[in-house]
């Protein structure tokens, strides 16, 4: 039985060399040495200065977090059409149905709009409320994301690696 692990490869923005001799990361094997090297860099940078970025997801998957950008459900603008006799602005005067039209019941009263499948997460920090760390935790199988991006930095290439789950051979029994 194969058990699978990832690796966190840094990649720096900058494509010079000297760039990737002086980059801040190199790589991990878990994610626990990752964000304790992010939280590192974190408190070097000083107070009130954070790390920041995007979590990216492979091609056909998307991010689950709700970050307060997700579409929310309104009333229908044909208020008509709902079965109602005057607009969802209660006590108001000047509701009166465009020309042409007649009260109906043939459209639902809240329209629900689709979700947004976005591919990336945003983080404003590392740890804390709504950081990376915490929003990392939050994604049940880590095989959907391709990189962690941190800004003005570089980025980190998520890998799935095999590890043998034993490394007994199993030898030919001699009769």
């Amino acid at each position: 039985m194969e058990k699978n692990k990832y690796q966190y490869r840094f990649i720096p923005l900058s494509p010079t060399k000297e760039a990737w001799e002086q980059r801040p990361f190199n790589e991990f094997t878990c994610k626990k040495a990752l964000f304790e090297a992010l939280k590192a860099k974190e408190k070097e940078m000083g107070p009130f200065n954070y790390l920041s970025g995007f979590i990216h997801f492979k091609d056909g998957f998307y991010s689950s977090h709700k970050d307060g950008t997700e579409p929310r459900p309104y009333f229908n603008p044909k208020w008509w059409k709902t079965g109602s006799k005057t607009c969802y602005v209660k006590n108001c005067n000047s509701c009166t149905i465009p020309e042409g039209e007649t009260y109906d019941n043939t459209e639902p009263y809240m329209i629900e709009p689709t979700p947004i499948n976005k591919t990336y997460q945003e983080f404003k920090r590392i740890s804390g409320y709504n950081g990376a760390e915490e929003q990392f935790n939050e994604i049940k199988d880590l095989s959907h994301i391709s990189s962690i991006y941190l800004k003005k930095i570089g980025l980190f290439y998520v890998e799935e690696i095999y590890v043998p789950s034993s490394t007994k051979v199993n030898a030919p029994k001699d009769n």
